[in-house]
Formats: C-alpha cells, structure tokens, sequence
C-alpha cells in the first residue's frame, strides 16, 4: 500500500472516531444543554473539512528530505 492511501486510510479512521463518539455522546450533550442538534451537525461538518484540508494538505506536501530524519527529535535519558 502506498505511503499517500496509508494516510488516507488513517484520516479516515481518525475522522471516523471522531464522529462516532461526538455521535454516541450526541443525546447526553443535547440533554445537557451543552450543544443543539444543529450545533452537533455544525460541529461534525468543521470536524469533517478540517480533515479533508489536512489530507489534502498533506498529500500536496513533498515528502521530507532523508537527513531531515532525525532533525528536532528530543529525548530525555530514563531514570536508573
């Protein structure tokens, strides 16, 4: 599978949950007061083009350089 439907396929997914569980919690939310039916769909159509944007974002980028691999990445030695 390519790098590009790997991404895809995982911005879906993440997309997806996202969904699912504003969904599932949907009804205690309305019931709550905290959000309205058409604040809930408001919210999944931003969640849903906030990741279109992403992927497509990501898709049009060029793939980092190899000796960038290994730039900005920190750790901290564990505690003996």
């Amino acid at each position: 599978m390519r790098a590009g439907a790997v991404q895809r396929l995982l911005a879906r997914e993440r997309q997806r949950a996202v969904i699912l569980l504003l969904k599932k919690r949907q009804a205690k939310l309305e019931a709550a007061g905290i959000i309205s039916t058409e604040g809930a769909e408001r919210m999944l159509t931003e969640v849903r083009r906030e990741i279109e944007e992403a992927v497509a974002y990501a898709e049009a980028s060029p793939y980092p350089e190899p000796s960038d691999l290994l730039k900005d990445i920190y750790t901290q030695e564990a505690a003996r």
